[in-house]
């Protein structure tokens, strides 16, 4: 079984060295923990790409996230909260003494600063996400409504 990450975007605009794609909530968002940061509340995303292919306004293109981006994402919004959870708890129990039932909640406390953080690192270098054009398709009749099989 082949894992296909692809997704599919359309081209917004045309520069000198690349191509803007508009990227629509697809299958692959629908697992990937990233989709509400990426896409925004809109479902809708713009990124530049850059590339030295032939594209026009309307073209369909298949694109696919950086593999070791999607592991580095998927450990900061997976893995990252459960260690400030424990790390939080743990200096509450164990560093500065605090009852367990007040340690619990500082455990929380570590789950929320943890959103926050990656929020900031979202906001930081979610414009930095490296996507790669793997095949365009020009849109025959400019219907973006229905993808070319």
């Amino acid at each position: 079984m082949t894992d296909n990450m692809e997704e599919t975007a359309v081209v917004r605009e045309v520069r000198k060295n690349g191509v803007v794609i508009e990227i629509t909530k697809g299958g692959g968002c629908e697992h990937c923990g990233m989709s509400g940061m990426c896409l925004g509340k809109d479902h809708v995303a713009r990124h530049f790409v850059p590339t030295d292919r032939q594209f026009q306004v309307g073209d369909r293109v298949h694109f696919e996230v950086n593999p070791v981006t999607r592991v580095k994402a998927s450990l900061l919004l997976f893995l990252f909260p459960l260690v400030m959870m424990v790390a939080f708890y743990a200096a509450a129990r164990y560093l500065i003494g605090w009852s367990e039932n007040v340690a619990i909640l500082c455990s929380f406390a570590g789950l929320l600063a943890s959103g926050f953080i990656i929020w900031h690192i979202d906001r930081l270098v979610g414009d930095k996400v490296v996507f790669e054009i793997v095949d365009g398709t020009a849109d025959e009749g400019g219907n973006d409504e229905n993808p070319p099989a």
